[in-house]
C-alpha cells in the first residue's frame, strides 16, 4: 500500500501463503509477506525494512520531526503487533485440528488489549495536515483485518478518531484495492 501511496512503480504478484513457493522462499526464506525486491535486486524481507527503506528514497513515511516521529513509529509498531497477533490468532484456530486454548486466548487477550491502546490514541498521532500518518494506514488496515478474521473484537465505528481515520482511508484507491478478501 506505501508503494501505491507514494505512486512508486512496483510489480505485484500475488501468493497464496499457504502453498509451497520455492523461488519466493529463495527470496525469503521466512516466507513472509509483504517482500519487496529493490531495483538493486535486494529482498527486503519485513513491513518495517520496506518501510525504512522508502522513508530512506522518499522521506515520505515517517514524519521530520523526531519527537512526531519517535511516537508515530511506535503506534505503528503497536498497531502492527496487533496485526501479527491476528494472523496466529486465525492460524491457531483454523489451521489445527484441534486448537490451543492457551494460545487461542493469548492471541486475542493481545488483540484486546492492542484494540483498546489504539482508541486511545490522540487524532495527532494519526492525521497530520490532513493526511494519514503510517500509524494512521497501520490502524485503517487493523480495522479492516480484525473484522475480516476475528469479529468478536472488531472495532466500533462510531469511535470519533477512528472514522476521521477511515474517512481518510476510504477515500485512497490502494486502501479500497488492499481490503481483504476470500
Amino acid at each position: 500500500m506505501a508503494l501505491h501511496r507514494l505512486k512508486l512503480p512496483v510489480e505485484e504478484r500475488f501468493l497464496n501463503v499457504f502453498e509451497d513457493h520455492p523461488d519466493f522462499l529463495a527470496l525469503n526464506p521466512l516466507g513472509l509477506i509483504p517482500t519487496l525486491v529493490t531495483p538493486e535486486g535486494m529482498a527486503l524481507i519485513d513491513s518495517s525494512a520496506i518501510l525504512e527503506t522508502l522513508d530512506d528514497r522518499t522521506g515520505s513515511i515517517w514524519p521530520r520531526d523526531l519527537e512526531l516521529r519517535i511516537h508515530v513509529r511506535n503506534a505503528s509498531t503497536l498497531l502492527t503487533g496487533m496485526m501479527q497477533s491476528m494472523v496466529s490468532f486465525f492460524q491457531e484456530s483454523s489451521m489445527h485440528e484441534v486448537p490451543s486454548p492457551f494460545w487461542m486466548k493469548d492471541h486475542h487477550d493481545t488483540i484486546k488489549r492492542a484494540k483498546m491502546r489504539a482508541l486511545q490514541m490522540p487524532e495527532w498521532l494519526l492525521i497530520q495536515e490532513g493526511k494519514l500518518t503510517q500509524a494512521g494506514w497501520d490502524l485503517a488496515v487493523a480495522k479492516e483485518y480484525l473484522e475480516f478474521r476475528v469479529k468478536d473484537l472488531a472495532f466500533s465505528e462510531d469511535h470519533p478518531t477512528l472514522q476521521s481515520v477511515l474517512n481518510i482511508a476510504m477515500n485512497n484507491p490502494a486502501f479500497q484495492e488492499s481490503k481483504p478478501r476470500l
